[in-house]
């Protein structure tokens, strides 16, 4: 659980280089479920806690992270599972020693820095490093017995240092501080290491070190396979429950979408833009679904450096904006600004909505045409007369969430390669509340 406070010094070969940035991603792909993948044989020699090479890979990785934005949201979050992980293994004998290298580094690094956001943190880790490498405080935490309810200890930090603990409000505030709960220690490590991480990119953005380091080719070649083997494709052919749904995977899952999901999609391929709120709703749908952060930044870049197609009325690029976009789609996710955690609108929200001509975020069974309708649904349903019709006749009662469910219902059939559709299947009671209730939906029942 090392806090990497101070980088690695001396020379390293380049091939012992590679082998560390690449063993650490694999590591860092095996602690994400992408679509039940075997878990990699790793050269542990790389990924010691604390030692040069995994010191090296992380601060290699860093580099990279301020480079390349998607392969930045997938290692500092990364990062962070790794840390937590060893938090939970370690032995009181690792953890002594730790607290005690990095209080002392801590120390050091406060000395020599003139940011005071950076003095004030690192003068803040030095003091609970020292308080938790107390022998007495050590064994207490790491007792087995020790539960997260425990409140024998209090930490006293600056409540800017533990947000997520204040967030929940698990702890409390006394004169602009956080009287943390001995309870709480691995939660409140695991926000330092966070706001470490933050700090210590923002110092080396400033530095010049990324812009000296990108000018090597045998560097900026590492960063390009390094982004490869991240966004590479895993080639499962049904995602397990709950597992990450890839970039790669947006166009073959889209066959399960809502109708207005699914005409969002087809828009953005068309077109190779949407229109603001129509490309927040899609990110929002796609989170849903399952679409991590960084395969969201992967998915929109990769639409979004396509020239747009005459028909769209966005000017904008990847290539001109990318910060913008990728300040929008963390947003979205909250990770950026208020941090708050968006979810996707209710149906009856989207329905209640006031749409511009040019929006198309709508509801396709409430503010279509029929024509448009039919060009939002799947072609054997779209042409079969009785299913069509009891659709149609959902709508024209007003009842759009009730169409959908019918529209559902002879999905689940089609998809699920029944051969016949049935009047008397439809519709059927199905409660439908978001957009993301169908594709869950229909992805457990169609694939039976």
């Amino acid at each position: 659980m090392t806090f990497y406070l101070k980088p690695p010094r001396g020379a390293i070969p380049l091939h012992t280089l590679r082998t560390c940035v690449e063993e650490r991603l694999e590591l860092f792909r095996s602690l994400d479920d992408f679509g039940g993948c075997q878990k990699p044989q790793l050269n542990v020699a790389c990924l010691l806690d604390g030692s040069a090479l995994d010191r090296t890979a992380h601060y290699m990785l860093r580099v990279f992270s301020l480079v390349s934005p998607e392969l930045g949201t997938f290692v500092t979050r990364s990062e962070g599972k790794l840390f937590a992980l060893r938090l939970d293994g370690c032995t009181e004998r690792d953890f002594l020693r730790a607290m005690g290298v990095a209080r002392r580094h801590a120390a050091e690094r406060a000395s020599l820095l003139d940011d005071e956001a950076a003095v004030a943190f690192l003068r803040t880790l030095a003091d609970v490093c020292g308080r938790l490498g107390e022998r007495r405080a050590a064994a207490h935490v790491l007792d087995p017995a020790h539960h997260r309810g425990c409140s024998q200890l209090h930490l006293r930090v600056p409540f800017q240092m533990c947000l997520p603990l204040v967030r929940r409000r698990e702890v409390d505030l006394c004169e602009g501080h956080a009287l943390v709960p001995c309870g709480k220690w691995k939660e409140l490590l695991s926000s330092l290491f966070e706001t470490h991480w933050l700090l210590g990119s923002r110092e080396m953005r400033g530095s010049g070190v990324v812009s000296d380091a990108m000018e090597d080719p045998r560097v900026a070649a590492m960063l390009r396979e390094a982004e490869r083997r991240v966004g590479a494709s895993v080639s499962v052919a049904r995602r397990a429950p709950g597992s990450a749904l890839r970039a790669c995977d947006v166009d073959a899952e889209s066959a399960f979408f809502p109708p207005c999901a699914r005409h969002l999609h087809g828009r953005l391929r068309a077109t190779h833009r949407l229109p603001h709120e129509a490309r927040r709703r899609y990110t929002l749908f796609l989170k849903a679904a399952g679409v991590p952060v960084d395969q969201a930044l992967l998915f929109w870049r990769e639409e979004y450096s396509r020239p747009r197609d005459g028909c769209s009325g966005c000017a904008h690029s990847w290539q001109r904006d990318a910060r913008r976009y990728t300040y929008g789609i963390r947003h979205t996710y909250g990770l950026e600004g208020g941090r708050y955690d968006y979810g996707t609108p209710a149906c009856h929200a989207i329905q209640r909505a006031t749409l511009t001509p040019l929006s198309e975020e709508g509801c396709p069974f409430k503010h279509f045409e029929d024509s448009k309708l039919k060009k939002c649904l799947h072609e054997n349903i779209a042409c079969d007369v009785p299913t069509m019709n009891t659709i149609l006749a959902l709508r024209k009662r007003n009842k759009p969430t009730e169409a959908c469910a019918a529209y559902l219902s002879a999905c689940v059939h089609v998809l699920g390669n029944s051969s016949v559709l049935q009047k008397t299947d439809l519709p059927v009671n199905i409660h439908l509340e978001k957009p993301e209730d169908f594709y869950f939906f229909l992805k457990e029942n169609a694939l039976k």
